[in-house]
């Protein structure tokens, strides 16, 4: 039974579309009264199946709302209904994340076509193209790692990282699961690659990591296959680090990895 997200301005509507959706297919179905509710339901529920927003007034969406959606679950469809549509507001729509965009159609029964058409097509998606998939996972994997190698700051926490990147941590967490990485890992294999790119500025191991006891410090960097020992002898580039290193061996995640840095360096 999939679970579904409805959520729009006006409560007439609101009800309107539960009651279609719940009663022609039994949906698990939450309405969600505005766009910060939604954002707040979509970070809180383990299982959402598909977004359906309701913009009875807005002709384009709300380019926040959206990324926001599209960061908190990347392959969750997202299906825009709108009471006033043109062409470039659904152009603009499809570039933002959406699934799918239609004017608001004249019977609640539409609405149910249009939410059974684009389950369908993630199923379809997720059956068919299981490569696809793999590569779309390792691709949001990277794109939420990179910023980390970047960063002015060191993120020691999960929850400094989602701070680092404007996301929630359960957003980063459902990113590495997918990936099938653990976001501990993760953190850390990041961590150390910013260290390494950015000891070009004579920095020292010590102010590069902030990590206070030298103990925790070295076995952070042994984990990557790194000492402070020999921090002399610490490769100097991206690639000589991912040969060296051992906590993400993905070859695709890595691969998307080099991708994303190469846009942010």
């Amino acid at each position: 039974m999939a679970a579904i997200i409805v959520v729009g301005e006006h409560l007439s509507t609101l009800a309107s579309y539960g009651r279609a959706l719940q009663g022609a297919r039994g949906f698990r179905v939450h309405l969600a009264h505005g766009r910060s509710d939604a954002i707040d339901m979509l970070e809180a529920s383990d299982v959402v199946d598909l977004v359906l927003a309701a913009l009875d007034h807005d002709e384009l969406p709300n380019e926040q709302f959206l990324r926001r959606l599209r960061v908190s679950r990347p392959t969750v469809p997202i299906v825009i209904v709108t009471s006033r549509g043109s062409i470039r507001a659904a152009v603009e729509a499809m570039r933002l994340g959406a699934s799918d965009y239609v004017e608001r159609p004249e019977s609640d029964a539409h609405i149910v076509d249009i939410v059974c058409r684009n389950l369908a097509l993630q199923l379809t998606a997720q059956r068919v193209l299981p490569a696809q998939a793999t590569a779309y996972a390792a691709g949001r994997w990277a794109r939420a790692v990179a910023p980390i190698v970047v960063a002015d700051v060191d993120p020691k926490t999960v929850e400094g990282w989602a701070r680092c990147i404007a996301a929630s941590p359960g957003a980063i967490r459902n990113w590495c699961n997918t990936a099938n990485i653990r976001p501990r890992s993760s953190l850390v294999f990041a961590r150390v690659l910013r260290a390494i790119l950015r000891r070009r500025d004579g920095l020292s191991p010590n102010d590069l990591l902030d990590v206070a006891d030298v103990r925790t410090l070295d076995g952070l960097l042994r984990v990557c296959g790194l000492s402070l020992a020999d921090h002399e002898q610490w490769p100097t580039d991206i690639d000589s680090f991912i040969d060296r290193q051992s906590v993400i061996r993905d070859v695709t995640a890595l691969s998307e990895l080099r991708r994303a840095l190469s846009g942010l360096l």
